[in-house]
């Protein structure tokens, strides 16, 4: 063997490692059952369309694609929740819901490799679905905050976020798509330069301009829901706020 490097961003797993990774996903799917969960997998690929349509996240740069015989243009999963969400569609429409499914699945992310992030890496976790309101979300909360502690770890803190804050805004903006598309990605990525550049070339409300930029580094306790300026005058956003 001539060439003993591999692919940058992915890495080898030694025995002490693997028992340790096995361990830790031991730990997390007992938990995942005690409260119900049952385990599922997905394929390592999906069409593209199928990826699209569950993540408005993930951009092409980040996704590892390629083209089947058929010429299907085929993606290999950034993320996990998109293949549920098809699962659901195609194999769970007689089901009585609410359904709690977990998984353990290899990811793929063509991202810049740096310290403790990779192009293939490993997630654990829980997909509640059809079950709203939050008594729902309190359930994932606590069950994320109990993995974190069956794992040992006794200092870290859950950040939240209501996308429907966000939503609510750029709706009712009056932005074409393409527009509301440009914002979001700029907002997922904190490109806050950018972002600026773009708003002030936007013909929107100046209140709701400010609200937009603070948005991607408004974070912290409860009194960061103070800091959103005017909101209330969207009932939409407004009530979204009070749900958080």
């Amino acid at each position: 063997m001539k060439n003993k490097e591999i692919p940058k961003g992915l890495r080898d797993f030694l025995p002490e490692e693997v028992k340790a990774r096995r361990k830790m996903e031991k730990k997390a799917l007992n938990l995942f059952r005690s409260y119900g969960y049952q385990e599922v997998t997905t394929p390592t690929f999906e069409y593209l369309e199928v990826i699209e349509a569950g993540t408005g996240r993930n951009s092409w740069e980040e996704l590892y694609l390629f083209i089947d015989r058929e010429g299907r243009i085929l993606s290999l999963r950034p993320e996990v929740t998109a293949a549920i969400a098809r699962m659901a569609a195609t194999h769970l429409r007689e089901a009585v819901f609410p359904q709690r499914l977990c998984y353990i699945a290899n990811l793929f992310r063509h991202v810049q490799p740096q310290k403790a992030q990779y192009r293939e890496f490993w997630q654990m976790g829980i997909e509640l679905l059809g079950a709203a309101g939050a008594r729902a979300d309190a359930e994932v909360i606590n069950i994320a905050v109990e993995t974190l502690q069956t794992m040992g770890l006794d200092n870290f803190k859950i950040s939240l976020n209501q996308i429907e804050i966000f939503n609510s805004l750029l709706d009712d903006s009056g932005m074409r798509e393409e527009e509301k598309k440009l914002l979001r990605q700029l907002v997922e990525n904190k490109d806050l330069v950018e972002l600026a550049r773009v708003l002030n070339n936007t013909k929107i409300d100046e209140d709701l301009k400010e609200i937009i930029a603070k948005l991607p580094v408004l974070h912290g306790g409860i009194e960061v829901l103070n800091q959103l300026g005017k909101i209330e005058k969207n009932r939409r956003a407004a009530q979204a706020v009070a749900e958080l």
